[in-house]
């Protein structure tokens, strides 16, 4: 919704199309003209939304590569790819669905039930990464989607990160806060930092104790 000013109208059209199709699917006496113009509506909306995420995707892969390099290491690499429910013509696999559609009371087929194949190395991140991996993967995208827009809009994001450091070792710490941009305004909270041990942190830190807060 950010990078691409269309996309929003298209994500509440879909959901305002999906809603009604839901709620028609379970009526006992359904209009099947009704069904069918929120079909299209929802097919035409849902091929739009599905566009916009594909072009996103491949416009971050990049980015998303580079920052879990700078985190993780080069011997490890990361793909994204999207993953449709159903391939095809979406208003045509939803016709073909109608009757499956109907026994469920909702709709089985669409961008709301799309997802992100993740891999490392080929292997499917979720079933073979370490905690670790998955939760440097996850930075990464994070990470990319401010290289993006700051990339497309000339506007840095401020970053605020909540106790990402749990299940990172101190390398990876360390290369994740050295890989935040430099213009970049980054408010991070994490409960201690001797992981650190004697190197200095790489951003000014305060702690917060007893609602006060001070420099360390």
């Amino acid at each position: 919704s950010q990078w691409h000013p269309g996309y929003r109208l298209a994500l509440f059209s879909y959901r305002r199309a999906l809603k009604t199709r839901n709620y028609l699917l379970k009526h006992r006496h359904r209009d099947k003209l009704q069904l069918d113009a929120y079909t299209r509506q929802l097919a035409l909306h849902g091929t739009e939304l599905r566009n916009l995420r594909a072009h996103l995707l491949a416009l971050l892969a990049p980015h998303i590569a580079l920052a879990y390099r700078n985190i993780g290491g080069r011997q490890e690499q990361v793909s994204i790819a999207y993953r449709a429910s159903e391939e095809g013509d979406l208003y045509e696999r939803l016709c073909a669905s109608m009757d499956r559609d109907i026994r469920y009371g909702q709709t089985q087929n669409g961008p709301h039930r799309d997802d992100l194949d993740i891999t490392l190395n080929g292997r499917n991140a979720s079933q073979f990464a370490s905690e670790g991996q998955q939760r440097t993967t996850a930075i990464s995208m994070k990470l990319a989607q401010s290289s993006l827009l700051t990339e497309e809009t000339g506007h840095t994001p401020i970053h605020l990160i909540d106790d990402v450091f749990g299940e990172l070792d101190p390398t990876r710490r360390i290369a994740f806060l050295q890989s935040l941009p430099a213009d970049a305004q980054s408010l991070i909270t994490t409960t201690h930092l001797d992981w650190l041990h004697d190197a200095p942190c790489p951003l000014p830190a305060f702690r917060l104790e007893n609602g006060t807060l001070a420099p360390l």
